[in-house]
């Protein structure tokens, strides 16, 4: 669990700015909230929390290329969403299988929304528009198809006295990318800066190490899929 408020003093006070003993102000509250969540956002796009990786299952009810992708509110611009689910910032993996079927049949080529056209083989592209994303396809779907695909559900925007739920090992990462962002934002000396980065990238590696290396895209290019896999695009 992570406690927001005590990971932005702890924050402060790592780089110099806050005794032990003093409180924050609202302005150092405020600049701390502001670029804790920033990292955060980032870390989402970067799929850095693998604890919130999602697996949906979708099985077009009408044959289409494009379907939308949201959580159904029931509010104006939502309510015709296709695929009732986090809207994604992007999609990690994609997979096309027969309906029933407990195995994939194939994985659809991710490309961007203008090279779409291009490609001979099944792909996909995902736009992250707002409030609902799309997924666009080479080829109409077949309503006996299974459409699988993976993405991180985004983390959210925090408030000052949340307690989010955060495994514990993410925690280092989170607290020293903000203390480095914080001496940066402050002006804090040359050395200070560098220590924090140091902390922060060590506490990023051994994420990379450790839980990133399990994701999909991740065990898909060790297993030496070729062509096919999302890293040699």
């Amino acid at each position: 669990m992570l406690d927001v408020r005590n990971l932005i003093v702890d924050s402060f006070k790592m780089i110099g700015e806050v005794g032990d003993q003093e409180a924050l102000d609202g302005t150092r509250s405020t600049v701390g909230l502001q670029m804790l969540n920033e990292l955060v956002s980032q870390l989402n796009l970067d799929n850095y929390f693998a604890f919130t990786l999602q697996n949906v299952i979708f099985t077009p009810t009408t044959s289409n290329s494009t379907y939308t992708i949201g959580v159904n509110t029931g509010s104006a611009g939502t309510s015709a969403t296709d695929i009732n689910a986090d809207r994604p910032a992007n999609i990690i993996r994609a997979y096309v299988r027969s309906s029933g079927s407990e195995t994939t049949d194939y994985e659809l080529e991710q490309v961007s929304p203008q090279d779409l056209p291009l490609f001979t083989i099944d792909g996909v592209s995902y736009r992250s528009t707002y409030p609902l994303g799309s997924l666009d396809f080479n080829c109409q779907l077949d309503t006996n198809q299974d459409i699988i695909f993976i993405y991180s559900k985004p983390m959210p925007i925090f408030q000052f006295n949340d307690v989010a739920e955060i495994p514990y090992e993410y925690e280092p990462a989170i607290k020293y990318g903000l203390s480095y962002l914080l001496a940066n934002r402050y002006g804090n000396p040359v050395e200070v800066i560098s220590d924090m980065k140091r902390l922060r990238d060590e506490a990023y590696q051994i994420i990379v190490q450790n839980t990133q290396a399990k994701t999909p895209a991740v065990v898909h290019f060790n297993h030496g899929m070729g062509n096919r896999n999302i890293k040699n695009m």
